[in-house]
């Protein structure tokens, strides 16, 4: 019972948007495992340019925001992608492992 009343004066003193923001930092902090990131890179980006557009620019770490407007990009050109799918991609893009990078080592 004392958890509740505590987690209700957390909440209540908080403005929706303050919570909102923590909802969004901790959906978009949790990094995508390779092992999903990799056939989507394949499937989405690889069937069209991937060697000549996504490996110089994983080459150049680019953040979170370029290629958010890089996957906005390629929806507006006929991509399909769902949210979170697209939500995916720019977790892996942005900060690949290893196992994302070898895709372009096999060039």
């Amino acid at each position: 019972m004392r958890r509740r009343r505590v987690l209700k004066f957390f909440v209540d003193g908080l403005s929706w948007k303050s919570i909102a923001l923590i909802g969004w930092v901790l959906v978009t902090s949790t990094s995508s495992p390779a092992v999903e990131c990799r056939p989507l890179i394949e499937q989405k980006c690889a069937s069209c340019h991937f060697v000549t557009h996504v490996c110089p620019d994983l080459a150049k770490k680019k953040g979170t925001w370029t290629w958010k407007r890089t996957i906005q990009s390629m929806i507006e050109h006929g991509t399909e992608l769902t949210d979170a799918q697209a939500k995916q991609l720019v977790g892996c893009l942005s900060k690949p492992d290893q196992k994302v990078l070898d895709i372009c080592a096999q060039k």
